[in-house]
């Protein structure tokens, strides 16, 4: 029972600090003309030495990797943390924080469908009933939206944008499946960020209007925010959470998610909380929740 309890304060501090980087992105974009790439570099930059420490940590208590497996984690980072989180930090500058969170939070529909596209099974129908009502509520909560911003095309850009990294976030859990049985959930969360750091740093070496200095030091603030509160801390947290308390039960909290994300842009960024926004969000969460619960109970079959 105690292991339980456990379990579930990692999972909700977890589903805490996912929800505050929303947040401090929008933050970052009011208070400054930064751009998407320099504010995840920065982000990165600050995250970076916390993967690096468990990464030397972990290794040095085991087998180094094979070459082979290094190059599935590589693109694998690539996938989950790297274009899925520059994809996100574009869309944010269209949307509201509070939408952002409801889209993202999708990602298990799109690994509802990856699977049974790649395993060849037939869904159930309360799975195929749960996959449209998430995305009915995503109607009702977008058309919302729309009535509360003035370019509309930009809009549908930003959710064209946090779809794609949705979707890119989708690929990279499947692919997971197959190596972190052999290696362990701590040792691929160490390398997978450790490495998308590294990309994402990259990137913004190459990009001329990307760059991590000569920023206001609220940016700063708020991007070492975003690296260890929003990256470092529920990343590791979310992994412990599920290991003590199993994906299933460990998607049930994390549904607070946008919750949490609605509750914070309404106070902080003073966004508007309209009725059809909560029912479209409550919708999406029963909806997701209905498809992570069946995604748990085939891991355990």
């Amino acid at each position: 029972m105690k292991s339980y309890s456990v379990g579930i304060f990692y999972v909700l501090i977890s589903a805490i600090g996912f929800s505050v980087k929303s947040v401090l992105v929008k933050l970052c974009y009011q208070s400054a003309p930064v751009d998407a790439v320099s504010l995840l570099a920065l982000r990165m930059l600050f995250a970076f030495p916390f993967f690096i420490i468990s990464l030397i940590w972990q290794q040095s208590r085991r087998a180094w990797i094979g070459w082979k497996d290094f190059g599935k984690i590589f693109f694998l980072a690539m996938l989950g943390y790297y274009l899925a989180s520059i994809a996100d930090f574009l869309g944010l500058r269209y949307v509201s924080a509070s939408l952002e969170r409801i889209i993202v939070f999708t990602y298990p529909t799109f690994v509802f469908v990856i699977t049974y596209v790649l395993y060849r099974k037939t869904p159930k129908w309360i799975q195929l009933i749960a996959l449209v009502l998430t995305y009915f509520g995503i109607l009702i909560a977008y058309s919302e939206e729309i009535q509360h911003v003035e370019h509309t095309q930009q809009t549908w850009k930003g959710v064209i944008l946090i779809f794609g990294s949705s979707l890119s976030y989708a690929f990279y859990l499947v692919g997971c499946g197959s190596i972190i049985p052999r290696i362990g959930s701590g040792l691929f969360t160490a390398y997978a960020m450790g490495i998308s750091c590294f990309q994402v740093l990259l990137h913004s070496f190459w990009d001329s209007q990307a760059s991590i200095l000569g920023w206001t030091p609220l940016i700063y603030g708020y991007t070492i925010l975003m690296g260890v509160l929003c990256t470092v801390i529920p990343t590791f947290a979310l992994s412990k959470g599920i290991a003590l308390l199993g994906s299933g039960n460990a998607s049930l909290i994390a549904g607070l998610g946008p919750i949490l994300t609605i509750g914070l842009a309404h106070h902080v960024l003073e966004e508007k909380i309209t009725f059809l926004q909560i029912v479209g969000s409550l919708l999406v969460i029963v909806g997701v929740l209905i498809i992570s619960l069946g995604l748990g109970k085939q891991e355990g079959e």
